[in-house]
């Protein structure tokens, strides 16, 4: 949650990127190509302040639903945390199940016009993002297996409905087990680490909610080959700009 992938996505759709998926990459088992799914992209209230074009492109109503989940999610930064009590966590619970109702969709088509790809693409970098409480976007190479291992974990927790299920099972029937979901976790560690082998492979972390235009800033020198970046360890940095006291 708030790795920001779907910002980044936004943030090249104004660029002229082509979209192959948002939530879901399938990644060939030789690493040589990718496939996505064109499911609606889920719109948060910053991206409709950071994107007037995206604003405009949807209803009134639907648009007013995004400002009111800013006012739900924004933290309680100010509470003591002495004053914590099953009520405030109940409250928490709510709001996060309130804003999840309220998030609004809107269709990649509509975004990125006929720059939907519903063919095979090669991959040619591979871009980890992590969020961040130091308010810099920073850009640096990270080692691919790392990334790979990093990638198998997040697919992992993305699972946990169906693995909280299955150890139910386990618990009814200790003596039955699934020869295959036993042995997926690793299967799917060799085939990730065997495909991502010889990526090229970043590490990208921000501040949540982040600047569009910092962000491409950072981005647009490595993957328009402009940046003279090699194999070694470097770093790339922005400052984040603020606006109406929120980073956006």
């Amino acid at each position: 949650a708030h790795s920001g992938k779907t910002g980044v996505l936004l943030a090249f759709a104004e660029q002229g990127a082509e979209y192959v998926g948002d939530e879901w990459i399938f990644l060939q088992g030789d690493g040589e190509a990718m496939y996505g799914t064109a499911r609606d992209l889920e719109i948060k209230h910053w991206h409709l302040r950071a994107l007037p074009r995206l604003r405009r492109m949807l209803p009134a109503m639907q648009a007013g639903m995004g400002w009111v989940t800013q006012y739900l999610e924004e933290p309680q930064r100010h509470s003591d945390e002495r004053r914590r009590s099953d009520y405030s966590r109940l409250v928490t619970r709510l709001r996060s199940a309130l804003c999840r109702r309220l998030q609004t969709g809107i269709a990649p088509q509509a975004l990125f016009g006929s720059r939907v790809r519903n063919d095979a693409v090669r991959p040619h970098k591979v871009f980890i993002t992590l969020s961040q409480s130091e308010p810099t976007i920073t850009l640096e190479r990270a080692d691919s297996i790392r990334v790979a291992l990093q990638a198998q974990a997040a697919s992992c927790w993305t699972q946990g409905a169906l693995w909280r299920a299955y150890q139910a099972w386990r618990f009814a029937f200790p003596e039955r087990e699934n020869a295959f979901l036993e042995q997926a976790p690793q299967m799917q560690r060799e085939i990730l680490c065997r495909a991502m082998r010889n990526a090229e492979t970043w590490t990208l972390r921000h501040p949540y909610p982040f600047s569009f235009s910092e962000l491409c800033r950072v981005l647009d020198p490595v993957l328009t080959g402009r940046s003279g970046m090699g194999t070694q360890s470097e770093t790339i940095t922005a400052d984040v700009g603020v606006l109406g006291g929120a980073r956006i």
